[in-house]
């Protein structure tokens, strides 16, 4: 027997090492990918979120109210949904390694892989009907989610409502003349939105009830100059949150009336 067997055997006998029974090693090991799979599907869904965001955000709108690089990433870049897909891929590399054969690859290896299949199944996911429900399964299980979505996920409605920063959403409610309208922004305030001919290009019309998108520049506390107009396309986001919404009221006014009539009982 060579001096290092009879060390190792030593070694083993001094700190009372014990055999591992095979099936607690495979179970251990089918934990470990459970938990990785598991993680990589959370990746996914917050890069789902986040593919959404950038693909709603209007870009050229920032650029055309003359936005800095530092507004238009405070502004459009989803914050929340980038940090937690940093935090899925550093939890799931770390539990990759620990499966049987992951501590034979390179660090850099098992992030590529992490961020590959997050990144493709994520974009299955954000162009298939299940983001919606992918993203309120993801925010809503998370501590303070509508606070922290309202101000760290950006959304068109988020967008349009910086008029400080020359960008104005909302809905026209009256055509005063050639050159002005009245229209109420998404938290109900009537503006009156000052244009030229020239602001409206040949697909954009100006219609009461018509939604629309302004870039210009907000002269007082109730007057926007306009220097480019657009016709609203209203997103899924925006779609399913206004749903949502309609929805909550409708189960308020319910719940009112209900009990309005067990009062008369």
């Amino acid at each position: 027997m060579t001096p290092l067997i009879e060390k190792t055997l030593q070694s083993i006998a001094d700190k009372k090492i014990q055999p591992i029974p095979l099936w607690k090693k495979r179970l251990k090991n089918s934990m470990y990918w459970v938990v990785s799979i598991f993680l990589i599907l959370l990746a996914s869904v917050a890069t789902a979120i986040s593919l959404h965001v950038v693909f709603e955000i209007d870009w050229q709108a920032y650029r055309t109210a003359q936005f800095s690089l530092s507004q238009m990433f405070i502004s459009g870049v989803p914050i929340i949904t980038i940090f937690l897909f940093g935090l899925f891929l550093f939890g799931g590399v770390i539990i990759l390694q620990k499966t049987k054969r992951g501590y034979r690859y390179p660090l850099v290896i098992l992030c590529g892989l992490f961020f590959s299949l997050s990144v493709l199944l994520g974009y299955g996911i954000e162009k298939s009907p299940i983001d919606k429900p992918a993203e309120q399964f993801l925010l809503r299980n998370i501590p303070h989610a509508e606070k922290l979505s309202a101000t760290l996920l950006p959304t068109s409605t988020e967008q349009w409502s910086q008029p400080e920063k020359g960008l104005l959403g909302g809905t026209v409610v009256s055509v005063t003349s050639q050159k002005s309208i009245q229209m109420k922004d998404k938290s109900d305030k009537t503006w009156t939105v000052e244009y030229e001919e020239s602001s409206l290009d040949e697909e954009t019309k100006v219609y009461v009830d018509e939604d629309i998108k302004v870039i210009g520049r907000k002269k007082d506390s109730d007057t926007f100059e306009a220097k480019e107009i657009q016709n609203w396309e209203e997103s899924h986001r925006d779609k399913g949150d206004r749903e949502i919404k309609d929805e909550e009221d409708e189960s308020h006014e319910y719940e009112d009336a209900s009990s309005r009539e067990e009062e008369r009982d």
